[in-house]
């Protein structure tokens, strides 16, 4: 087996995404596990990742700070990397 290897492609830190889906993709080497937690809520997942998060503003014309954890595990440990982002509505989506 070799190294735990972790690589996410979106969300991109410090980014705001306007009036759009959230977009969700990594990919890990070597991992027996994969998922991610946003805001606190933790969902697993293929270790081949792509989707859009889930994320519902709670007023629009505000941007809002939201934290992802993604993470990879095998039978040696686990490697995350967290990822800091900002939702801005500016309509009804």
């Amino acid at each position: 087996t070799g190294a735990l290897t972790l690589n996410v492609v979106n969300p991109k830190s410090g980014s705001t995404y306007k009036n759009s889906p959230t977009p969700i993709e990594f990919t890990a080497r070597n991992a027996d596990s994969c998922g991610y937690i946003l805001d606190g809520v933790s969902k697993s997942t293929s270790c081949n990742y792509k989707s859009s998060l889930d994320i519902t503003p709670k007023k629009r014309f505000v941007s809002e700070a939201h934290d992802v954890t993604i993470f990879a595990r095998n039978s040696v440990g686990e490697t995350t990397k967290s990822v800091n982002f900002n939702v801005l509505y500016t309509k009804n989506i």
